[in-house]
């Protein structure tokens, strides 16, 4: 066939070099993955403030760039209240004028 040619031209290993496990240095660190419970720095049920809480939060809209309805999920409500059952999730009209508070904050300073 026509192709034929050019695949007999090509190299066996599609010229791609795979490192073997003897090229590889054993004194070189592995980088262990984060799990969730690495950034939770209190057990459930244990004494975040709802001033943290909502402050993550307002981080998390703000970073993520999360849609303000992200707030009245049943995933997010439900992960609060895993972590702890006594804070409660602010609404959208609170969360609104704490986004509007943090940026009138950012361009006064």
């Amino acid at each position: 066939m026509h192709g034929e040619s050019f695949l007999k031209k090509m190299p066996n290993d599609g010229g791609i070099k795979r490192r073997q496990p003897d090229d590889m240095q054993e004194d070189t660190p592995r980088v262990k993955k984060p799990r969730m419970s690495d950034y939770l720095s209190c057990s459930r049920g244990s004494s975040i403030s709802q001033k943290k809480v909502d402050d993550l939060i307002l981080n998390f809209v703000v970073s993520d760039m999360q849609p303000i309805s992200v707030i009245e999920g049943t995933g997010l409500r439900s992960l609060l209240e895993y972590l702890n059952p006594k804070v409660k999730t602010m609404c959208t009209e609170t969360l609104k004028t704490r986004l509007i508070k943090k940026f009138e904050d950012v361009l006064i300073k």
